[in-house]
């Protein structure tokens, strides 16, 4: 992380005056990502990204991911984005569930 920030590094403005890559008002998700695939980092397969954290369920379907039987390390508001059954499949595989969904 502390690469991406001296390579490119986050302002909540624009600087016009300095000659460094500058993010103004990127989510932290896109801001590492974008930063870390132009220094040509290693990343995850995206397989693997969602096995370890999902969001956005579409995603984990595209990738035909079953998520009946799903448990990946965290979550991130699923419930925006989840169908019915796939968020009851969540209240039933994660653990920790009920004191993170609304």
């Amino acid at each position: 992380m502390l690469k991406v920030i001296d390579a490119c590094p986050f302002r909540d403005f624009q600087d016009t005056t300095s000659a460094h890559c500058v993010f103004h008002s990127a989510l932290e998700d896109q801001y590492f990502g974008s930063v870390l695939a132009g220094l040509s980092a290693p990343l995850p397969s995206p397989t693997d990204a969602a096995h370890f954290a999902l969001e956005q369920t579409s995603a984990a379907r595209e990738l035909k991911i079953d998520l009946t039987d799903f448990k990946p390390v965290g979550l991130h508001k699923v419930w925006k984005y989840a169908e019915p059954e796939e968020l009851e499949a969540f209240r039933r595989n994660c653990k920790y569930y009920e004191r993170v969904a609304p």
